[in-house]
């Protein structure tokens, strides 16, 4: 329900960093790991500042098999305004 509602909220405004993350976090909970890592890179070309990096380490090792529990994210950016 939440990965709808961030595609609905990004069909009106693509550049919503904000929502971007959240659909990351979303994605990433729901093991489709590949695209977290492309939403993520996304929230990065926006903000050039995104700190993702630790998510990027954390979806990164969860791909290869490395942890066995999906750690929490880390603070998101920003909650969005319309949400």
């Amino acid at each position: 329900e939440a990965l709808t509602h961030c595609d609905r909220v990004l069909a009106a405004d693509a550049r919503d960093a904000g929502t971007l993350y959240n659909r990351s976090l979303c994605l990433f909970h729901l093991g489709r790991f590949a695209e977290a890592l492309a939403a993520q890179d996304a929230v990065i070309r926006l903000k050039g500042d995104g700190a993702t990096a630790e998510d990027h380490a954390a979806i990164r090792a969860a791909q290869g098999g490395a942890i066995a529990v999906i750690p929490p994210f880390y603070t998101p950016l920003a909650p969005a305004a319309h949400l």
